[in-house]
Parts: structure tokens; C-alpha cells; sequence
């Protein structure tokens, strides 16, 4: 016996989703003439045989639903760019912290062999760290004492070993004017 309630009731529902259906359908087309093409209340009144007021009404619960709608549309894309705020705010922190990591690397505990003249050089200079090594323009190497071509040589491996290339502007300029290839340096 409840199943065939629940029959009926499906059955009903169907019919009323229908009828529901064809009234929608012509409150959408009086609606859309109403607001698309202009037409005047009176105009679809006679037309349609509704009455002024029940055409307002439609148009009222319309701008009702369009009302609330742009309000939920409003707070889902406000709740999209405030995601999409803190994704970029938190690529960018992860950034500078990746970007701290490297500059805050020490130089001894690089896997690249730094010889005994580069290190004591740099270590001269109070150079212990990426950040340090960072804050000295390529070419402004070449002026101290105990720096040369086998140092240069041996400083543009590094950075290019380590990746480093980024953090000094105009690297590849001062690889090609600085980078010495001699007989005993082939690479």
C-alpha cells in the first residue's frame, strides 16, 4: 500500500512539475517582453488576459530572485579572490623563503670544491655567505688582491654550479667577458 502512495505522490509531483512548467515558460515570455522588449503592463495585460497587478507582481518576485542571486554571486567571487589573495600571498612567502635559504647558504657548505686561494680570498673579504657573495658585483672582484683569471674562472663555476646565475644581474655579460678559457681550463 505505501508503494502505491508513493506512486501517487510521484505521479503528482510529475503533473505539478509539468504544469509548473508551462505557467513558468509563460511567465518567462511575458517577463522577457516585459524587460527585453519593452512592452507596457497594459499592453501584455490585454495580450495574455492577466491582470496589471499580477504582471507586477511576477516582476517584482523577478527582481526579488535577481536580487538575491547577484548577492550570492557577489560572495562567491569575493570568496574566489580573497583564495586566490592568499594563494598568491603564500606562493610569494614561500618564494622569499626559498630565495632566503639560498642566499643564507654558507660557502663551505657548498658541494662544489672551492681551492685554498678562492676561499682565503672571499674569506679575506668577509665573504661567508650567498647574501655576502651576492652583494659584490662580478667585475669588482678582479680588483683585489690574490683575485684572478683562475679565480674568476673558479667564481663563474660556482654560481653556475649552484645555480646562482639569477642573483647577479648581468651574469651571462660578465661570463662572456670574464670567463678566461686557457689551455689548462677546457670546459
Amino acid at each position: 500500500m505505501k508503494w502505491i502512495n508513493h506512486k501517487n505522490t510521484v505521479r503528482r509531483n510529475t503533473i505539478f512539475l509539468k504544469i509548473y512548467r508551462k505557467a513558468w515558460e509563460k511567465e518567462h515570455v511575458i517577463l522577457w517582453r516585459l524587460v527585453e522588449q519593452s512592452a507596457s503592463v497594459e499592453e501584455l495585460s490585454a495580450e495574455y488576459g492577466i491582470e496589471k497587478d499580477d504582471i507586477l507582481t511576477m516582476y517584482q518576485r523577478l527582481l526579488l530572485v535577481v536580487h538575491s542571486l547577484d548577492k550570492q554571486l557577489s560572495k562567491v567571487q569575493q570568496a574566489y579572490w580573497r583564495k586566490q589573495k592568499r594563494r598568491r600571498y603564500h606562493l610569494v612567502l614561500a618564494e622569499k623563503r626559498r630565495r632566503n635559504a639560498v642566499l643564507s647558504k654558507k660557502l663551505k657548505d657548498s658541494s662544489f670544491p672551492l681551492s685554498c686561494r678562492l676561499y682565503n680570498v672571499l674569506y679575506n673579504l668577509d665573504i661567508s655567505t650567498v647574501r655576502d657573495l651576492t652583494n659584490s658585483p662580478i667585475p669588482e672582484f678582479l680588483n683585489y688582491r690574490g683575485f684572478g683569471r683562475s679565480s674568476m674562472n673558479e667564481l663563474i663555476e660556482f654560481i653556475e654550479f649552484e645555480h646562482l646565475e639569477s642573483y647577479f644581474k648581468g651574469f651571462q655579460k660578465h661570463k662572456k667577458k670574464y670567463y678566461y678559457k686557457s689551455r689548462n681550463n677546457r670546459r
